[in-house]
């Protein structure tokens, strides 16, 4: 099974970018988690929404809303321009739902 989720604070605005045809948003999450008594530690992880999602997420997400994800690991690769071969892991979304709106972004969605 290829599950994953992750709730997180988004750490800068979707990038939407065309790929090939198919529509596509970039976002980057930061996942805090405690080590130790006092200790937190935030990771940052790239995701990739298709689609509706993508729309959706550019329309109404923004830098500091704490978001939930669901989705998977999406394994591939490419060649870049000096024909290396590069082989490549990132996290699809197959669901996104805002958990709440930063408070500087209240405004934005009305």
């Amino acid at each position: 099974m290829n599950n994953l989720t992750l709730i997180g604070r988004l750490g800068s605005e979707p990038v939407v970018i065309n790929n090939n045809g198919s529509l596509a948003a970039r976002i980057s999450l930061g996942v805090t988690s405690k080590s130790g008594k006092s200790e937190s530690e935030t990771e940052w992880f790239e995701v990739f929404l298709w689609d509706s999602l993508a729309l959706l997420t550019k329309e109404y997400y923004h830098t500091g809303d704490k978001v939930y994800v669901y989705g998977h690991l999406a394994s591939g690769s490419y060649e870049d321009k000096d024909g290396n071969t590069h082989h490549v892991t990132r996290i699809e979304a197959d669901e996104i739902e805002k958990m709440s709106t930063a408070k500087r972004n209240l405004n934005k969605d009305e």
